[in-house]
């Protein structure tokens, strides 16, 4: 792996060994504490193994910083605009072109996105609303506050103490944002970077408040007609602050300032729940979820497990589609992929109808899909359709691309296909 003096550079699913040295005690506890799932460390003869699972990012270690780049995403610009997409929000493509990568990676293109959205919220004018406030005035505009017009001004009416509600910009929405920018001045990698955020978060109010305020306001936030603006600029400070916005999709830990990981399995399988929601034409954000299936044994208690499948229509019927964060463009579906899909096609089956699924993968180049049938003698089990889709490709076109895949399943299917012919059940 390439790692030159305080930088390691991985690749998802990759490792490499870092001798303890160049951890130093900070280091080797931040990892002691890492999630096992997202970061596996191991103690080896030579050192510690560091091994990255599915996330993207950067991570401060003491003296030495990891960078994690992503296998089935072309760069960084593609996750962000993936994960966009994923959280319903628009990517300002004019900005986008100007992102770069630099020893910040990923959180400098979070930074460059969160800068970008709060230029334009400038721009567009700042959110007022009415704030309660104490002030003193030549003219009566409020309720006069007559303890204090008696005590400080002994009843003398040249100014007037007045109890009012004015509109102000030191609203919720302005004071994440002026947090957000203030900890992108101080972490980002890049130096225009830094300044350009420091230029920017003038322009927005501090109220006395801090990042743990920001964090909690980020994970209650309600955006409504009068806010729904902000919306992409939260979106970008929660990544940045590790406040919510998206459930999972931040990995948690004693990381300093300057780390961020995002789970690209968990943006990947929300970006393709979107794309079901516009493939099936619904007015609302949500498609219909695939109902709980029970497992039922003889002596035991029944078991039920709820399927991350969405229900797409797809001529008579509806299918179930899953998402696979998985390199499925270059090797063979697995088996308990396999069975996995069929268990959801089973139980959205439809007398006199094959049962069907879909399969969603990503591929960095061209999109690909086929077709794994599934017999027994002559008896057609079932059929599992698998779609990868271009990650390189805008999220919305690629939507638009699975819309179109999604034929097959109701019509004659001209993908290729592969057969399985299983023993006793699917191998």
């Amino acid at each position: 792996m390439p790692m030159s003096d305080g930088e390691l550079i991985l690749r998802e699913h990759e490792s490499a060994v870092v001798p303890s040295s160049r951890l130093g005690e900070r280091g080797l506890d931040a990892l002691a504490l890492a999630p096992a799932d997202l970061l596996r460390v191991r103690l080896v003869r030579r050192g510690v193994e560091i091994r990255a699972r599915s996330v993207t990012g950067v991570v401060e270690l003491g003296g030495l910083r990891v960078r994690v780049l992503p296998k089935l995403f072309p760069d960084g610009v593609a996750v962000l605009s993936w994960l966009a997409y994923a959280a319903g929000v628009p990517v300002d493509a004019e900005s986008s072109r100007t992102w770069e990568v630099g020893a910040g990676g990923l959180r400098d293109l979070v930074t460059a996105a969160l800068v970008s959205e709060c230029t334009r919220l400038v721009r567009d004018g700042l959110r007022l609303d009415y704030r309660r406030e104490q002030a003193v005035d030549t003219v009566l505009r409020g309720r006069l506050d007559v303890r204090a017009q008696v005590t400080q001004r002994y009843g003398q009416i040249d100014r007037l103490h007045l109890d009012r509600f004015g509109r102000r910009t030191d609203v919720w929405e302005n004071v994440v944002c002026r947090i957000a920018l203030d900890e992108a001045a101080r972490t980002a990698g890049s130096l225009p970077l830094r300044k350009a955020a420091r230029t920017v978060a003038a322009a927005f109010p501090l109220a006395g408040r801090d990042v743990g305020w920001a964090r909690r306001s980020l994970r209650r936030a309600r955006h409504h007609r009068l806010n729904a603006r902000y919306r992409a600029a939260h979106l970008w400070a929660s990544v940045l602050l590790d406040g919510g916005g998206i459930e999972d999709l931040l990995v948690p830990g004693p990381w300093r300032a300057g780390s961020l990981l995002v789970r690209t399995d968990r943006i990947w399988e929300r970006a393709v729940a979107r794309a079901c929601v516009e493939c099936d034409g619904s007015r609302d954000d949500t498609v219909a979820a695939l109902a709980p299936i029970r497992v039922l044994e003889d002596g035991a208690a029944a078991r039920t497990f709820r399927p991350d499948a969405s229900l797409v229509q797809a001529g008579p019927v509806r299918v179930p589609v899953d998402a696979k964060y998985k390199d499925y463009g270059s090797r063979q579906v697995t088996g308990n992929d396999v069975h996995q899909l069929l268990t959801y096609a089973m139980a959205c089956s439809v007398p006199d109808a094959e049962p069907s699924a879909v399969l969603v993968h990503p591929v960095v180049g061209r999109e690909t899909h086929r077709t794994i049938r599934v017999r027994s003698g002559r008896r057609r089990v079932g059929r599992v359709l698998v779609v990868g889709l271009d990650t390189r490709r805008p999220p919305t076109l690629a939507a638009r691309s699975l819309d179109t895949l999604l034929a097959l399943v109701s019509g004659a299917g001209a993908a290729s296909e592969q057969q399985v012919r299983p023993r006793a059940g699917v191998s």
